[in-house]
Formats: structure tokens, sequence, C-alpha cells
């Protein structure tokens, strides 16, 4: 489970390519990583978790710092350093801690992190989202089988070991990503001109992000369902960022938040055991009601604090800001003026920007 474990690195060059089409592992930014990594070991190491994973949370982090903290600017590397101490680590500390966490505390389930990794992450992205290029269709498949890669790996790492689970979880991946592809693709229709493949690639990633929470915890005709649900309101969210920033950035945003969300919430109804529709109790329900929403709120509220107080500053009416990120707003800019038109549209899909 170490190796698998590893393999949640994907994530970095998968998200990448889907949000900026191409992919950048510049020094300051891998140097980050792994100090946010040791971090983490350190962690998983005091509170005496298995290794693999301890493995598994610093490979999550590590990912997570190569995809805000590029590009690399200065701001960037204080934020992404900020994001993780503040919101990744304890997040994934609640997750994870078998005797402090969600779980011991308020009865709270996340099998694989769809809290302090998808919703942690896609606040992140959705805020402090930078992109800078146009990327092409087999870019965004490049990234897409990266990124199923990884999650597909941190669904069986968070098992720890390998036993009957681990199919279970396989097949829970497969069927969510399935349905996740249905889900976003119908919702994308009605809400945009025409279909792209792009769309079928987010969709599943979606449904894969809901089987974070989920996998080893639900019956398959739930997991269709769940995976169904997210990558609807996965396609829904895309449209609605997709007005206020580039494509890339809102698909990626919208692909994490709603799996997320929808994976975590929908185990207070169709856990096996405890879920509202197995048992008419309404406790796991309560608790992943309460649980989902701390993280939604601990990281939105955290991730634009530090936006905030990183925001360019000017000096005589001239702007300090690095080029790359002037490039950055003059397209964003260029894509809110062309309007209903589809104009601006650029990304992974000119669909995006037209709802």
């Amino acid at each position: 489970m170490v190796a698998v474990a590893v393999l949640v690195l994907a994530l970095a060059p998968g998200l990448q390519l889907l949000r900026d089409g191409r992919v950048r592992m510049p020094r300051g930014a891998v140097l980050l990583a792994g100090s946010a990594a040791l971090v983490a070991i350190g962690i998983g190491l005091v509170r005496g978790w298995p290794v693999a994973l301890v493995v598994l949370q610093a490979s999550t982090v590590a990912a997570s710092v190569l995809v805000i903290a590029v590009p690399v600017t200065a701001r960037s590397l204080l934020f992404a350093a900020g994001w993780v101490l503040l919101v990744q680590l304890p997040l994934g500390f609640a997750v994870f801690d078998g005797s402090a966490g969600f779980e011991t505390t308020i009865g709270a389930r996340d099998f694989a992190g769809g809290l302090s990794l998808a919703v942690a992450l896609g606040a992140a992205v959705l805020l402090w989202g930078r992109t800078t290029r146009e990327h092409a269709r087999h870019r965004v498949l490049s990234g897409g089988a990266l990124t199923a890669l990884g999650l597909v790996a941190t669904c069986v790492a968070a098992q720890t070991v390998v036993d009957a689970v681990v199919l279970r979880i396989l097949v829970a991946c497969l069927l969510s990503a399935v349905a996740g592809a249905v889900g976003w693709l119908v919702a994308r229709r009605i809400a945009a001109d025409r279909l792209r493949a792009a769309d079928a690639v987010f969709g599943t990633l979606t449904g894969l992000v809901a089987a974070l929470a989920s996998c080893a915890s639900v019956t398959p005709q739930w997991s269709l369902l769940i995976g169904l649900v997210a990558g609807a309101i996965g396609g829904l969210l895309a449209g609605r960022f997709a007005r206020r920033t580039r494509s890339g950035v809102a698909f990626c945003a919208a692909m994490l938040l709603a799996g997320g969300v929808i994976g975590t919430f929908a185990l207070g109804l169709f856990v096996d055991g405890s879920g509202l529709v197995h048992t008419g109790g309404v406790d796991q329900f309560v608790a992943q009601t309460q649980a989902t929403a701390v993280a939604v709120c601990w990281s939105i509220l955290v991730s634009l604090l530090l936006m905030l107080g990183l925001r360019p500053r000017t000096q005589g009416g001239a702007d300090q800001r690095s080029d790359d990120q002037r490039s950055v707003d003059q397209q964003s800019a260029a894509g809110l003026l062309a309007g209903p038109a589809g104009g601006g549209a650029t990304g992974t899909t000119d669909a995006a920007e037209r709802d």
C-alpha cells in the first residue's frame, strides 16, 4: 500500500494539465511540497498512524502544494504554505486520526479525504487558481488519466492493507465514475449549447472524487446514485464558476468541490448500518452534515482571507504585479467582456463560458 500511496502524486501533473494545459515543477514549489510532506509525515508518526496512511497524507499534501503554488511567485508560495498549515493539515488530521478526528468526536466518516483533499483543494483552486494559456484536447485527456490514477490510488491506499475491501473500493470507484460522467453530461447539455470531450473527463473525475469519502462504506447502487448527483451538481457549478474565472480553473474547482461535498454528505444517508435510509436514525446524517459544513466553511474562509491578505499592492497608481499575473487578469477580463456570445471562451470547453 505504500507504493500505491506514492501514486497519489499523479494528482499534481494531472490537475496542472486540466487547469493549465501544461506541467510545471519549479524548484520553489517542489521544495515547499517536500517541506509540507515532511510535516505531514511527522504528524502521522507522532500520532501512530499506519505507514501507508502516513505516506498517503504526505503524498496528498505534496500534490496539493504542487497544484496551488504554480505558477510560482512569492505570493503563491506564501498562500500555499499558509493554506497547508491552516487548512489541509488540520482537516487531514480530523479525517484520518483515529483518536481525535471527526469519526471519534462527532461520528462523521470520510474514508479517503473527501474533505481534506477535495473540498480543501477545491476552495484553494477556485479562489487562488491561476491559468495563463489555452490547452488542447489531448492535454485534457492526459490530465484526466493522471488525475484518475491519483484518485483511485488515494481510495485504495486509505485501506492501508490489501484485503477483500479493496475490490469493493475499486467497484465503487468504477460505478461512481461512470455515473458521474452521465450526471455531468446531462447537466452540461441542459446548461450549455454543446458538449465536448472535456465534459466526459470532468464528469468521470467528479464521480471519482465523490468516491473518496464513500467508496468503502456504501453498496454499489448508492455509489451509482452518489456519482450521478455529484456529476450533475459539478456540471452546473462549472457553468457558474466559468462566468467569473477561466474555464480550466472553474471546471477543476467544480469537480473537487461537488465531488467532495456530495460524497461526504451522502454518507449520512447511505452508509451501511447507520445511514438515514437504512436505519431511519438521524445521528449519522447530522454528523456528516456538521463535518461537511465545517470543512467547507473553514476551507473557503481561510483561503479567502489568505487571498485578500496577499493581494497585489499598488504604488502611485502603478501596477506592481508580475507579468504572469497581469496576463491572467487580462485574459479573465477578456472572457468576461465576451459575455454570452462566447468570444472569450478558452480552456477546457467553449461552452463553459457561454452559460
